[in-house]
């Protein structure tokens, strides 16, 4: 029989759901009549508000202490789901899906499990996945699940109102225009001010449009580098949909991306908008642009670490130096060639 009610357990980030958005999509294909619930915390959830793939959201209470978790579990409890599939693979996905009591429980590959022990509370497991990337893994739940020629589907789109404000706001920008999405400066992942200044000035000079975007939480770096650049910056005026928008207001006007590894980078593979990708310690070929790893750059040689997965760089010499050897010139040079495919 098929399943009626069924969880889809993947709490956060928000390039990880978006990685997982293609399993909705082969569950909707495969149960036409099924609900379909996303178990998810509050940062990713405004992606999944509407969305065709989706019926319902819980939201899992990430900061709100033991006794709200405990009434979220039995809330979850109290849904009676018939299948259930745990994306993430840690504890916590674990616990949330041992907590569906769903009869059919499903989790990634054992070997995918970031905590071991959270494979135990799914009583079937996808094969191996096809590739290192987080969508490979995916896929390889939705063809564990029936769905035997799956594909990166993402299904993400935004409304009306959404884009006729995006084009609004992105109006003074010229086309063909390339956005560059900055990120915390602290992070290990992220660019210099100078590298990001250096590339605006010179896709500027070379004619193409250029707009600075950030998320409201790094709001001042934005408008700082938008500033030394002489370019537009849009910071802290959008939320995640509206961020969403306004990358597919600029794929609808022949544009590009240009960012490190970070959500910004996965919302533009899924609204197929060209990306490149300042990769600095991460292999691309696991976290960069599905099916598209060659879009992005890397200045790896010489350093014995890299490519690594970790938050705080090991390197006493020369720190972030995979991403502080990233040259504006070669940056400069793939954005362009984005923009002329």
């Amino acid at each position: 029989m098929d399943p009626r009610r069924i969880a889809i357990v993947r709490l956060s980030a928000i390039g990880d759901v978006v990685h997982g958005l293609p399993l909705a999509g082969s569950l909707r294909r495969l149960f036409p009549a099924a609900k379909i619930t996303w178990i998810v915390q509050s940062g990713p959830a405004p992606l999944l508000e509407g969305h065709p793939f989706v019926d319902d959201l819980m939201i899992y209470p990430r900061r709100d202490g033991p006794a709200r978790i405990l009434r979220f579990l039995w809330a979850v409890r109290s849904r009676r789901f018939d299948l259930a599939i745990d994306l993430q693979g840690n504890l916590k996905s674990g616990l949330v899906l041992l907590n569906t009591r769903a009869p059919r429980r499903v989790g990634l590959a054992r070997q995918d499990y970031r905590e071991r022990l959270g494979a135990l509370a799914a009583r079937e497991h996808a094969d191996p996945a096809a590739g290192p990337h987080a969508v490979d893994r995916t896929l390889a739940l939705c063809r564990k699940l029936g769905e035997t020629d799956a594909t990166a589907e993402y299904g993400l789109a935004p409304t009306e109102r959404e884009t006729h404000t995006a084009r609004a706001d992105l109006s003074e920008v010229a086309d063909p225009a390339v956005a560059i999405s900055v990120g915390a400066a602290s992070d290990i992942r992220e660019w210099t001010d100078d590298g990001y200044i250096a590339l605006a000035r010179s896709l500027r000079g070379k004619g193409a449009g250029v707009v600075v975007l950030s998320g409201p939480d790094h709001a001042d770096r934005c408008a700082r580098v938008g500033d030394g650049a002489g370019v537009p910056s849009r910071a802290g005026t959008t939320d995640l949909r509206g961020l969403m928008a306004h990358l597919a207001v600029i794929r609808e006007r022949g544009g590009a991306l240009v960012a490190c590894d970070s959500a910004p980078v996965h919302l533009a593979v899924a609204l197929k908008l060209p990306v490149l990708t300042l990769s600095g310690p991460q292999d691309p070929r696991r976290t960069g642009p599905y099916e598209f790893p060659n879009n992005a750059l890397t200045a790896w040689e010489g350093l014995p670490c890299a490519p690594c997965l970790k938050r705080t760089c090991a390197l006493t010499g020369e720190p972030a130096a995979c991403m502080k050897r990233i040259e504006p010139a070669e940056a400069t040079r793939r954005a362009l060639a984005l923009l002329q495919k």
